[in-house]
């Protein structure tokens, strides 16, 4: 037995059932795998002294019998000594002779790692060859020790993949500690908001991680040699990663540093949430038809919930137009997926609907990770009435901490208590809060504490969602929350009835500017303030589909808010791939992409005097035609989330129908649009 699995016993022993799979592959930087491998390990021997074994439950969490603490009766202080395997020593060997400032002997390396000189001597082959992997060559010199030469990129690559098999504690001698990885991190967050570049979680990891190295090295003393390859698209964001580095620390600063990590930015894959392609729309479209679908199928109503469509179009943007998407290999999505087969077969029933987009079908990962976003809708669907108060430890500073609680609250029916650091956690009182979310591991405490990461991962979602299906059980819990918390909502109901009483014939108009006046300090553009009075015309003749959206668009083109193209590009859009921009019986929404001829974020609608067919089946004939001119994949959002949401409505297509001039119409607009429970 190593020493890790000597630990994870007396952890298991110590926080009965309370630790988690996650919990212990972060606290010893190892993969949620190799966790597993060690709990296997455990049962075997628990097996061979006819103890009961280990299980874990949903969410893996580690749950040990009565019967377990017995298991020390077996095991000695010798099993508590790290038993290095032979790659592993010889691995370790190679950091400890590539981070060495100068020779090194065979004697130092045996006593850091606590082995013989002789198994050194047996290693040095593997060592070799480890190294030549990396075009590094170990030298020997008499009297002196070893060495190796290449170039500083080598060494710090090799570092690099070493980091990710090496479990040893020299490993966190020799690098940067927790408190400057977590400096780097937080100026990398820093710089994505200031140049609204957003790495994947995959690429942000492989950044900070490499910085680390590099910071390292150069306070070893070690810089790049020449280096004259630039990406000029990312020159900036890394010249101010180098130069927020070089504030915290004493390093030189170096242009070969800032080339190669533009280059290394340059191969990394960002987010599309911030950047347009012209299917974006048509993308958002199709989400809207699947979660409709999907809706159906699972007898719930996901259709309203803004965050959901977002972060699932979103996230199909990604999947669609990515040549070759790359998923992080996460096995407790996998678990997730096993536990909700339900969802996973609604989904199966709906996916259908993608091949609008994509006529290929898709992948088991691709639609595993479409029923992870299903299921945190559900959860928050289902958790409506359970407001959790929860406390955040974070040490990365004010920005970080509010930028964590924000996300957090976006996702979960949360109340921020609280947000401090590790240090005053001896200072909060258990009544005060339901819940912990950390950013870093919590030592000794008996709190229900959930440790996530600053990015707040798909696991993460994952974990906390599985942590409040937990506390639901909670009776204490549940009193609390029986007790009501007054939301908005709640306030503009009693305002409401306050002014029906004292001036009922105002008090309409009163609540409509009340609700005005908050929705203008929305950051999110609202479809009745997109769609002007001017672009709103009534009983237009129409000679077929073509025609309608030609009509729709001149309102638009007049306004110089399009060119003439962006009229061809949407006619021709629609005889490409069909009338999928019938999105509700009798309304069509037709629209095209950035670099079609876009110029201004505008709207126009028409209702036609006679209905025309778009050859949309059931949905058709069309008596209202709305035009989009979108100039990226976001501002619209909202605005287009509003539209669909409100055509399912009968009443609301009703009062299209009757009205009569084009305020009326807005009015509409504005009317159905404040009616909306505001969050």
């Amino acid at each position: 037995m190593n020493k890790r699995l000597t630990e994870i016993i007396y952890t298991l022993i110590k926080n009965s059932n309370t630790i988690t799979l996650e919990f212990l592959s972060i606290k010893y930087n190892v993969t949620i795998r190799t966790i597993r491998m060690d709990i296997n390990s455990l049962n075997e021997l628990l097996l061979k002294f006819k103890l009961n074994t280990i299980e874990l439950k949903r969410g893996g969490i580690i749950c040990v019998q009565k019967d377990f603490e017995e298991i020390l009766k077996y095991i000695n202080n010798n099993f508590y000594e790290y038993k290095l395997s032979k790659y592993e020593r010889a691995l370790i060997s190679s950091v400890l002779i590539v981070t060495a400032q100068g020779y090194i002997t065979l004697a130092h390396i045996a006593d850091k790692i606590y082995v013989s000189r002789s198994s050194i001597i047996k290693d040095l082959n593997t060592i070799k060859e480890l190294l030549i992997s990396s075009n590094l060559v170990l030298i020997s010199y008499p009297n002196k020790g070893l060495m190796v030469n290449g170039n500083e990129i080598d060494k710090r690559w090799f570092l690099f993949k070493a980091s990710a098999f090496v479990e040893h504690k020299i490993w966190h001698n020799l690098f940067p500690s927790a408190q400057i990885k977590k400096m780097v991190e937080n100026i990398l967050i820093e710089l994505e908001h200031m140049h609204q570049k957003f790495l994947v979680d995959s690429s942000y990891l492989k950044i900070v991680k490499y910085l680390c190295i590099m910071l390292q090295r150069n306070l070893n003393g070690y810089y790049l040699e020449s280096y004259l390859d630039v990406a000029q698209e990312k020159y900036q964001f890394a010249k101010d990663a180098i130069q927020h580095i070089m504030q915290y620390n004493n390093i030189n600063f170096n242009t070969n540093e800032i080339n190669y990590l533009s280059i290394l930015l340059s191969t990394c894959r960002y987010t599309k949430n911030h950047a347009f392609n012209q299917d974006s729309i048509k993308i958002q479209l199709i989400t809207r038809k699947f979660i409709r679908a999907l809706s159906k199928t699972l007898n719930m109503n996901l259709d309203n919930d803004y965050t959901f469509f977002s972060d699932l179009s979103a996230h199909l943007e990604f999947t669609f137009v990515s040549e070759y998407p790359q998923y992080p290999v996460i096995e407790l999505i996998d678990d997730v997926v096993y536990e909700n087969s339900y969802v996973l077969e609604a989904v199966k029933q709906s996916i259908h609907i993608f091949k609008e987009f994509r006529n290929q079908s898709l992948t088991q990962t691709e639609i595993n990770y479409i029923t992870i976003h299903v299921c945190v809708a559900i959860e928050r669907y289902n958790n409506t009435d359970l407001k959790l108060n929860v406390i955040i430890i974070c040490n990365g500073g004010v920005a970080l901490s509010q930028l964590l609680a924000q996300k957090l609250k976006t996702y979960f029916n949360f109340k921020i208590v609280d947000i401090i650091s590790s240090y005053e956690i001896s200072s909060i009182t258990r009544s005060t809060f339901d819940l912990i979310i950390s950013t870093i591991v919590i030592e000794n405490c008996d709190m229900d504490v959930i440790v996530i990461s600053t990015i707040l991962s798909k696991q993460d979602y994952i974990r906390i969602r599985d942590k409040i299906e937990q506390l639901k059980n909670n009776s204490s819990l549940i009193q609390k929350n029986n007790i009501k918390e007054i939301s908005l909502p709640d306030i503009l109901s009693i305002v409401n009835k306050i002014i029906s009483n004292k001036t009922p014939e105002l008090a309409n108009e009163i609540m409509l500017d009340i609700k005005k006046e908050l929705r203008e300090h929305s950051k999110e553009l609202m479809l009745h303030q997109i769609l002007d009075i001017a672009h709103i015309q009534l009983d237009v003749e129409c000679v077929d589909w073509k025609d309608a959206i030609y009509k729709s668009a001149k309102i638009l083109l007049d306004k110089c808010y399009i060119e003439e193209r962006y009229i061809d590009a949407m006619i021709e859009n629609v005889v490409l791939n069909g009338p999928y921009i019938v999105i509700s019986k009798g309304f069509a929404f037709p629209h095209e992409g950035l670099g079609k001829g876009s110029l201004k974020l505008g709207m126009s609608l028409i209702r036609l005097k006679q209905e025309v067919n778009f050859n949309a089946n059931e949905l058709d004939p069309i008596k209202f035609v709305c035009c989009l001119s979108a100039i990226d994949n976001t501002s619209h959002l909202k605005a287009f989330f509003n539209l669909v949401t409100l055509l399912a409505k009968p009443k609301f297509k009703q009062d299209l129908q009757r009205a009569t001039t084009s305020i009326e119409i807005l009015n509409i607009f504005q009317k159905y649009e404040y009616n909306f429970k505001l969050y």
